[in-house]
């Protein structure tokens, strides 16, 4: 009721008592009470107890529209107006008053209006007493159609967002201040594994791992702090993986504008941030073979006016060791772009102390999808080894095309292909044939020259007379002859660097030189190959034959490689290096005592011989049960 109304009721009150008429003092003070309630747009009407007649306030007529419509005056007039569904509970609560069960009675309930409509009122009645007797009742009638309207508006509006919230596949929560669950959907339910009535009342930390209830609740009170929207990245537990989520965290205000509680909605990204981790995974990956790459590597991006954005490590050490190698790319950078392909290129750069280097680069410009510059890619590799090897190379052909004789060479030729080829073969037959032709041919040699000097003592005692003949046979056997040995003495020691040969329990291969590809161009069985490659390969391929010998003989054999020996690159047919291997393998099988569990290891290491020439000496050895000295002896001298 607005203060003028009560003011009015106040001051009539006043001015009617202090003029000391009581019955139109009581009057007056009605008629401004009723007039006061109506201007509060409130209807008033009165039910007389003794007679059960009733009558209605103007205002109340007219908010039922009956101000022109002669009603009834009985209480059963009014009880017929009323809805059916509601008449009983309404006349009830009035007669509670009349039973003087209670002194004031409130209710709300439909009538009926002029319209044919109903409408919802608020009726708040009391009783009036004489002598404690209810006489009287007086109701005051407020329509409450239109809020009742709103209201069931509310609520039918709460039951669909409800509805959506329920059916909603993200996980929706509500939390209030201390990160108490207020109401959660079926989706966070089935998400957590449980059901929303289990979290209803329980806090975060008890549905979250303290980690992931903590980072809540400091996001949710910054929330409630803000009145502002947040967003936080957490992980909902289950018990057979972990599934990510993006929640939205909003404010939720009451009338007075101050944050009451904070709804919270979810979208699983699980995918999402598995990708993420995997991207994340592979970058490392990429990152640190990006870093241990072999080449100098680096990239500019043109989107950042050309600036470095990357370079591995071997790049900064050669940028640090040759300052100028920057200035020098960028005059090819330049081609590389005008034409828009990659750009392949030798150069040289000085290094810090003064020594050139020889580079080669590839320039790359990589462009995206309109068709604009975004990166150039700049891969650098020192090959100033490869070219100094390139010119021993060019050297040697040089010193070999001024060989004096076409027949020098093809001894030479004939002496090396025999070398080469029968070396293998004598290995795998038990017999060293190189050493003990090159023994031979050594003994040949002293006995030539044992010779020589025996004839010229002969010549020189001799007391005949041809002088001509013995001049010319004395400067042949001491003079050319002599010629002759040394150069037969150099080539045999020229081809021994070329042999492959058995000492000492081991394979001796010895360390070749790339001249000798100039006497062997035309044999294509002859090249160079890796050690360790072709070893795997003959240990995988003795597996068939030794496997089933040493089953028979109820012996068990297995067969390691070496992890410690060195890397090694030699010269010569690889088929038969690997026959060799196959064959030495065998050779230790054969030899293993019955019933016994046997591990041949199989390794090789740098070494100088007795001619201080670099050698590598191939060894197979027994690492279980001692094998006897005189079969050692033999693995390499028996053939299977």
């Amino acid at each position: 009721m607005p203060i003028s109304n009560l003011d009015k009721i106040r001051d009539g009150l006043t001015n009617a008592l202090s003029r000391g008429w009581e019955e139109r003092a009581i009057m007056e003070c009605r008629d401004i009470i009723k007039t006061a309630f109506e201007d509060a747009g409130n209807g008033l009407w009165e039910w007389n107890l003794k007679n059960n007649k009733v009558r209605f306030s103007k205002m109340w007529k007219i908010m039922l529209g009956y101000e022109t419509t002669r009603l009834g005056n009985d209480i059963y007039d009014w009880k017929r107006m009323l809805h059916p569904d509601d008449r009983e509970d309404a006349f009830n609560s009035l007669s509670s008053l009349r039973k003087k069960r209670s002194k004031i009675s409130k209710c709300e309930y439909r009538i009926l209006h002029s319209d044919g409509t109903y409408r919802r009122v608020l009726n708040v009645a009391k009783a009036i007493t004489n002598e404690g007797n209810p006489v009287r009742i007086i109701i005051m009638q407020k329509d409450i159609t239109r809020q009742g309207l709103m209201e069931e508006k509310l609520r039918e509006s709460e039951q669909k967002y409800l509805v959506l919230l329920e059916e909603s596949n993200d996980p929706i929560f509500t939390l209030d201040l201390q990160c108490i669950f207020k109401y959660v959907n079926r989706a966070f339910a089935r998400a957590v594994n449980t059901t929303s009535e289990d979290i209803m009342g329980k806090s975060v930390w008890h549905i979250f791992t303290r980690y992931e209830a903590d980072k809540i609740s400091v996001m949710v009170n910054e929330v409630f702090e803000s009145g502002n929207h947040n967003v936080i990245e957490m992980q909902l537990p289950r018990s057979d993986s972990v599934r990510y989520y993006m929640t939205s965290i909003e404010p939720i205000k009451a009338q007075n504008g101050r944050v009451a509680s904070v709804i919270c909605s979810s979208r699983n990204i699980t995918e999402h941030k598995e990708a993420e981790l995997e991207l994340i995974k592979s970058r490392d990956l990429m990152s640190k073979v990006f870093e241990n790459f072999p080449l100098a590597v680096y990239m500019k991006d043109y989107k950042k006016e050309g600036m470095y954005v990357i370079g591995n490590k071997m790049w900064d050490d050669l940028h640090k060791n040759s300052p100028m190698l920057s200035s020098v790319l960028s005059e090819f950078e330049d081609a590389a772009l005008s034409t828009g392909s990659a750009v392949i290129f030798e150069h040289t750069v000085p290094e810090k102390d003064g020594r050139m280097k020889t580079m080669k680069s590839n320039l790359i410009p990589l462009y995206d999808q309109r068709g604009q510059l975004e990166y150039l890619l700049g891969i650098s590799e020192d090959i100033s080894d490869l070219k100094q090897m390139e010119e021993e190379i060019i050297t040697k052909d040089a010193a070999l095309a001024q060989a004096s004789t076409e027949k020098a060479i093809s001894a030479l030729v004939a002496g090396l292909s025999h070398d080469i080829n029968n070396a293998l073969g004598g290995v795998t037959g038990g017999q060293d044939l190189t050493k003990m032709y090159l023994g031979k041919s050594e003994r040949t040699i002293d006995k030539i020259d044992t010779g020589r000097m025996k004839l010229i003592d002969t010549i020189r005692s001799c007391k005949t007379g041809s002088k001509g003949i013995s001049r010319h046979l004395e400067e042949f056997l001491h003079e050319k002859l002599p010629d002759h040995l040394v150069d037969l003495k150099t080539n045999i020691q020229a081809s021994r660097k070329y042999l492959t040969y058995v000492n000492n329990g081991g394979l001796i291969i010895r360390d070749v030189t790339s001249g000798i590809r100039d006497y062997v161009k035309q044999d294509h069985s002859l090249n160079s190959f890796e050690i360790r490659p072709a070893i795997r390969g003959a240990v995988s391929l003795s597996k068939g034959q030794y496997k089933p010998m040493a089953q028979d003989q109820g012996k068990t054999v297995s067969v390691e490689i070496c992890d410690a020996s060195p890397s090694a690159t030699v010269f010569g047919n690889a088929g038969e290096f690997m026959g060799i291997v196959v064959n030495l393998i065998n050779n230790a099988v054969a030899e293993f005592p019955r019933g016994c569990t046997n591990l041949i290891c199989i390794s090789w290491e740098k070494e100088k011989n007795v001619n201080s020439e670099d050698v590598i000496r191939l060894r197979v050895s027994n690492d279980g049960p001692p094998v006897p000295d005189h079969i050692l002896t033999h693995l390499f001298n028996e053939k299977v």
